[in-house]
C-alpha cells in the first residue's frame, strides 16, 4: 500500500544555530513520503540563507516580509499543508529517524483518534541530553479531563488529521498568543479524541529564547484564559473571586489558602461537576475522579 502524504510544518525566527539539525532530522526520516513546510517568520539573522541552501524537492519555502509571531507562522503553514497528516515541528528541536513512521502507523491503525502527542527527551542548547518530558499516556475521555487542568501534551510532538482540521477550522487561535498551542488541543479534545502514546521520537530543546522561557508570565496569563474558557462549555461563568481561587488550583498554589478560599473551591468544583451531569461534555467518573484526586487534594 502506498504511504501517504505527511506535511511538517515547521516555523523559524532567528533559528540560525538549531535549524540545520532540525530540517535535517526530518529529511533524514524513514518515513520518506512528506512535504516540509518551513515558514520563515521575519527572521533578522541567517537563518533564511541556510533554509535555501537545501536542495531538496519536498521542503516548501516561505519566507514572511515581517515578525508576525509563532502562531500566525504556524496557520500559514497548516493552510498550505496537502498532506493526509500534519506534524508540528520545531526549528529549534530534533525528531528521532522514525517519528514520522511511528505516528502514521499509529493514527492509520487508529481511524477514531484524530490527534497524537509523544512523549520527549529534553536536551540543551549543545544537544545534551538533560531528561525526559513525560505526559501521561490514558484514554481520550482522561486527556480531555486533564486538559481542564493544563496542556499535557509536547507541541512539537503532535501529529493529526489535515481531514478533520478543515472540517472543524481547527487552526491556532492567535489570540490566545503565547499559548495557541493549548487552545489548539484544546478545540480538538472538544471534537475528537486527542491521546498521547508511549513513545519517545522527540528531542526537545529547552533554551531561554523560546517562548515557554522568554514569555513565561504572558503564556501563564493566556493559558489563565483557556482554563476558563472551557468553563463555557458547561455554561459556567465564575465571579472574579471565585476565577482567582479556581485558577490558582488548577495551579498548585492552593496550600496557603484561607479557610474561606478553600470553601469557596468546593464550590466551584461541586458546580463543574454538577453542570456536567447535565450536560454530559465529559466523562461523569473520570470529572469527579479528576477533583477528588488530582484537585482538592491539593488544599
Amino acid at each position: 500500500m502506498k504511504n501517504e502524504l505527511v506535511s511538517v510544518v515547521m516555523p523559524c525566527y532567528n533559528m540560525e544555530r538549531y535549524i540545520s539539525l532540525a530540517i535535517g532530522s526530518i529529511l533524514s526520516q524513514s518515513y520518506q513520503d512528506l512535504e516540509l513546510i518551513i515558514i520563515n517568520d521575519g527572521s533578522s539573522d541567517n537563518t533564511g540563507n541556510i533554509v535555501c541552501a537545501y536542495d531538496d524537492s519536498r521542503i516548501k519555502y516561505v519566507s514572511l516580509p515581517a515578525n508576525k509571531g509563532n502562531y500566525p507562522a504556524r496557520n500559514v503553514g497548516m493552510r498550505m499543508a496537502t498532506g493526509k497528516y500534519i506534524a508540528v515541528m520545531d526549528a529549534d528541536d530534533i525528531s528521532e529517524n522514525d517519528r514520522l513512521m511511528t505516528e502514521v502507523r499509529y493514527l492509520d491503525r487508529h481511524s477514531k483518534i484524530g490527534c497524537i502527542g509523544t512523549q520527549g527527551t529534553r536536551i540543551d542548547e549543545n544537544n545534551a541530553k538533560t531528561g525526559w518530558i513525560n505526559y501521561p499516556c490514558v484514554t481520550s475521555a482522561e486527556m480531555a479531563v486533564y486538559f481542564l487542568i493544563n496542556n499535557y501534551s509536547i507541541h512539537p510532538s503532535l501529529m493529526f488529521r489535515r481531514s478533520a482540521m478543515l472540517k472543524h477550522s481547527l487552526f491556532y487561535n492567535e489570540t490566545y498568543r503565547y499559548s495557541a498551542d493549548f487552545a489548539l488541543v484544546n478545540s480538538r479534545i472538544s471534537r475528537f479524541p486527542v491521546l498521547n502514546i508511549a513513545e519517545r521520537p522527540l528531542q526537545y530543546r529547552v533554551h531561554a529564547s523560546q517562548i515557554s522561557s522568554a514569555k513565561y508570565r504572558e503564556q501563564v496569563k493566556y493559558a489563565d484564559m483557556i482554563r476558563l474558557a472551557q468553563l463555557e462549555r458547561l455554561k459556567i461563568r465564575l465571579t472574579p473571586v471565585e476565577q482567582k481561587v479556581y485558577l490558582e488550583l488548577l495551579k498548585g498554589n492552593a496550600t496557603s489558602f484561607s479557610g474561606k478560599e478553600v470553601a469557596c473551591c468546593v464550590a466551584v468544583c461541586r458546580r463543574i461537576v454538577e453542570h456536567n451531569d447535565n450536560f454530559g461534555i465529559y466523562n461523569t467518573r473520570l470529572l469527579r475522579k479528576l477533583f477528588n484526586e488530582h484537585v482538592l487534594s491539593l488544599l
